[in-house]
């Protein structure tokens, strides 16, 4: 297996979905050949490993941050709610920020 072509081609795969030219499906099924792409995005990006040395919050801890987060938003605390985005981030935990709600994921 050419493993550098194959992972140009699975490139190209993801640059055409972008595109909207070819579906989700494809892209898996190609990275399948490789062993990528076969984890849901959403439980990667909260399971990824931490830095060694790091005490890095649990996913408890971070829904409660957030939930204060939250809270001081509704209350609108903007300085408690930008202090508390940013103690995250100082964790390597980043927010997004959607009309569906707040999501977070590891960096």
């Amino acid at each position: 297996l050419n493993t550098p072509l194959a992972l140009m081609h699975l490139q190209e795969l993801a640059q055409q979905l972008s595109q909207g030219q070819v579906n989700i499906a494809d892209v898996r099924d190609a990275g399948a050949v490789l062993g990528l792409l076969q984890q849901d995005p959403e439980t990667y990006f909260k399971q990824r490993p931490t830095p060694a040395g790091s005490d890095s919050l649990d996913e408890a801890a971070i829904e409660q941050a957030i939930a204060e987060r939250i809270q001081a938003r509704r209350d609108k605390d903007f300085a408690k709610a930008d202090q508390i985005r940013q103690q995250l981030l100082a964790q390597n935990i980043e927010l997004e920020d959607s009309a569906q709600g707040t999501r977070w994921r590891r960096q």
